[in-house]
C-alpha cells in the first residue's frame, strides 16, 4: 500500500463480552477492494489482534 492510498475503515469488535475491554477482539475491514496481501498483513499487524477479517 502506498502513502497515497487511503486507509480502509477498520471496525473493531469484541465477541463474547458486553465490555469493550474483554472478550475476543477482532478487526473487520468491510471493503478490502484494492488491498493486496501485503497491505492486509500490515493492517492485521497494526491491529495487534489474533483475528482480522477482510
Amino acid at each position: 500500500m502506498t502513502i497515497d492510498t487511503p486507509q480502509p475503515e477498520v471496525l473493531r469488535y469484541t465477541a463474547f463480552s458486553g465490555n469493550p475491554d474483554g472478550g475476543n477482539p477482532a478487526g473487520v475491514v468491510l471493503d478490502a477492494t484494492g488491498l493486496d496481501d501485503d497491505a492486509m498483513l500490515a493492517i492485521a499487524a497494526d491491529l495487534g489482534y489474533s483475528e482480522s477479517a477482510f
